[in-house]
């Protein structure tokens, strides 16, 4: 990952100093953005929710002490 990262500053570096315009810079620099986030949010669906939701079904509430246990 943090090769990727250091191969998109070179790029950004590549294009800043070239004809480019600087919109096409910011342009795809939302870009990259936007794609780190969906990466991010492929990998917590798929990753860190079923852990999240396996343990909250199995808890469960008292109703007379108001204490949630957590069942193994």
């Amino acid at each position: 990952m943090f090769a990727l990262f250091l191969g998109f500053l070179a790029w950004l570096l590549w294009v800043y100093t070239s004809a480019f315009s600087k919109w096409f810079l910011l342009s795809s620099a939302v870009i990259a953005l936007c794609g780190y986030w969906a990466y991010r949010v492929y990998t917590f669906n798929n990753k860190v929710w079923p852990e999240l939701m396996a343990y909250w079904e199995n808890e469960w509430l008292c109703l007379k002490c108001g204490h949630i246990y957590h069942h193994e």
